[in-house]
């Protein structure tokens, strides 16, 4: 009612109401400190000016041109006042104002430089609006991009954050067709600022990023502006900084690898996020699950021992200071299996050797192998349940690729629960092949399950294989040795019982034939790397 009387009458109204902001606005343009009172006056009329914009436009015709003097007054707070009330007029979604008034719209841009923090950092909260409501605008809008990305340098650490939170607003198709990636990566930056705020605000923008354009991951667009996200994260890691590394898990669990899938979706998207992470971020990852099985030792000890001593640990959590509520936040996620847990791992096998899926390409079976071999690093004891699975999997596998993966994820178990892999003989003669003719790699993985086997005839079938390797066929070619070595010398390693009675013989064959012979060819396909076994290194 009161908006159609307005527009009824604009051409009436307009003087009384330009009068109107003439006395409260001009009435301090010369005072450089302003009292509360005058400050909540001013406050008032700006918000009015909003208000009216929205139902009467028509009455500010001669108003807008006194929030223009009013970006360039000596005065911080009435520029900021004035800053935010035209950079919501300019970016309502049905504002003409940019069109009307380009020497305002030129000023106000103008205030992404000012000296002031606070002006600059109410200059950047508009970005986004303007981006998501006047894609128009574009050459403008493309210098404001610049723009947010050098405020995301700001020395101050306000508007640092006020660039995060408006690169971090704006709508997803903005983002793919217009946001170009360095000022993504550069957001990423602020995940790793000295600050609290802008680095809380990055990962919160990132995080949401990622987690509204998963379901588009096959685009890309998604991929190559998204894609680089849950490794910037991982890579936090590396800072070294415990409050940093905290506010990156909480955000990592809430965007990247959320709980509230069901275990079939969750490993899909899990594999999806190691899939994209380059060698640095895989490190990272597992050095996270390390920190937290570490995080879940101490935790029991220490229930162990309020146990022992008749301590009631919970009343003392209870009766703590409620400033304490954030760090045990952090502790309940650290001691939790927020990211992995046992119904992931079948889900994780049938991805990595199971028959072909739709999304089932190379690179994701390979991602989810590579995902199975950090977990039986960290956490073997989820596998005990699927042994048989993987042991068939990989006695079925033609890939070599694949059935290397599955004995380091058999041979992992097996050194740290011995017990745990138990083979049917007809699985201890396929190693035994392996340590013959297989490549080095997996003649290592095999001679290692081959440690771990206990009964009789597994041991006979070991001990016959290290005599027959300790004395070499003449006719044996080198290249035809090397597995041979590698299976062995794993065998030293974890059963030097066996390997003592045939010692002295092998090093005499090594040293005469190998190390003295000059020409002696090299080993094709033999290499040196760190294995993944204790500080082992295969040759």
């Amino acid at each position: 009612m009161a908006g159609e009387l307005c527009n009824g009458n604009v051409d009436r109204l307009q003087r009384y109401v330009c009068q109107y902001f003439t006395d409260v606005l001009l009435a301090t343009n010369k005072s450089s400190i302003l009292a509360e009172s005058e400050k909540q006056n001013i406050k008032g009329a700006h918000q009015l000016i909003v208000e009216l914009y929205r139902v009467a436009p028509g009455l500010l015709l001669n108003v807008i041109p006194q929030l223009e003097e009013e970006l360039s007054l000596s005065n911080t707070y009435l520029r900021m006042l004035a800053t935010s009330s035209l950079g919501e007029l300019f970016s309502a979604r049905a504002s003409s104002l940019v069109d009307a008034y380009p020497s305002t719209w030129k000023a106000w841009l103008s205030r992404k430089n000012d000296k002031s923090t606070m002006v600059r950092a109410a200059w950047t909260e508009y970005l986004a609006k303007l981006y998501t409501n006047h894609p128009k605008l574009a050459a403008d809008l493309n210098a404001m991009a610049e723009s947010a990305q050098a405020k995301l340098l700001d020395p101050e650490e306000r508007v640092r954050a006020a660039a995060c939170q408006a690169i971090g607003a704006l709508d997803m198709d903005v983002i793919l067709n217009h946001v170009d990636v360095d000022v993504l990566k550069q957001l990423g930056q602020r995940c790793r600022d000295k600050k609290v705020a802008p680095r809380v605000e990055a990962l919160k923008a990132l995080g949401r990023m990622y987690k509204l354009t998963y379901a588009r991951r096959e685009d890309e667009r998604v991929q190559l502006k998204m894609g680089w996200i849950p490794g910037e994260f991982l890579n936090i890691l590396y800072a070294n900084d415990s409050e940093m590394i905290a506010t990156m898990e909480a955000f990592l669990v809430r965007d990247i690898l959320p709980l509230d899938e069901n275990d079939e979706e969750r490993a899909r998207r899990f594999v999806h996020v190691v899939s994209g992470l380059d060698v640095k971020a895989q490190k990272a990852l597992l050095a996270l699950m390390q920190r937290k099985a570490a995080a879940m030792k101490e935790m029991q000890t220490f229930i162990d021992y309020c146990r022992m001593y008749n301590r009631d640990a919970r009343k003392r959590i209870e009766h703590a200071s409620a400033d304490m509520s954030d760090t045990f936040t952090v502790l309940i996620r650290r001691i939790s299996y927020d990211i992995v847990h046992f119904s992931l791992i079948p889900c994780l096998i049938q991805r990595g050797w199971g028959a072909d899926r739709g999304d089932a390409s190379d690179a994701m079976r390979r991602a989810a192998r590579t995902l199975l071999q950090m977990l039986a690093q960290v956490y073997p004891f989820l596998f005990r349940d699927y042994v048989p699975e993987l042991v068939r999997m990989v006695l079925e596998e033609q890939r070599d690729g694949a059935a290397i993966d599955g004995l380091d994820i058999l041979a992992t178990c097996s050194v740290a629960y011995p017990d745990m892999v138990s083979l049917e003989i007809s699985a201890v003669q396929f190693l035994l092949d392996k340590c013959r003719h297989g490549a080095v790699d997996e003649a290592k993985q095999s001679a290692i399950l081959l440690a771990h086997q206990s009964s009789e005839e597994a041991v006979s079938l070991r001990e016959a294989f290290v005599k027959e390797t300790a004395v070499p066929s003449a006719t044996l070619e080198y290249a035809a040795l090397v597995p041979r070595l590698s299976a062995l010398r794993s065998l030293a390693f974890y059963v030097p019982a066996a390997f003592e009675s045939t010692s002295q013989v092998l090093v005499q064959f090594l040293v005469k034939s190998i190390i003295l012979n000059n020409d002696a060819p090299p080993t094709t396909g033999a290499s040196c790397r760190e294995g993944s076994h204790g500080d082992m290194v295969t040759w």
